[in-house]
C-alpha cells in the first residue's frame, strides 16, 4: 500500500485509508462495520477506496465503533 500521507492523496481518500487500517486492526471485515453502522459493506467498501465522501453520522459511527467502543 502506497504511504498513507502522499501528498497527492486528497481528503476523502486518506480518509478511507485510515478507517480500512483501523478497521482491520480491530479485526471487523467490511460487513461486520457496516452492520455495526447499519449500512451496507458496500457503502464501507467505497468510502475506503475514496470513491465516496462518509457522511458526518458515518463518521461519527465509525468513531464510536472503533475508537470509543465501549461508549
Amino acid at each position: 500500500m502506497d504511504n498513507d500521507l502522499d501528498p497527492r492523496l486528497t481528503p476523502v481518500q486518506r480518509f478511507g485509508r485510515e478507517l480500512a487500517r483501523v478497521r482491520r486492526q480491530a479485526g471487523l471485515t467490511q460487513a461486520r462495520l457496516g452492520k455495526n453502522l447499519d449500512c451496507s459493506a458496500s457503502l464501507v467498501a467505497h468510502i475506503e477506496k475514496g470513491d465516496r465522501t462518509p457522511k458526518p453520522d458515518f463518521a461519527a459511527g465509525c468513531d464510536r465503533v472503533l475508537v470509543n467502543p465501549s461508549k
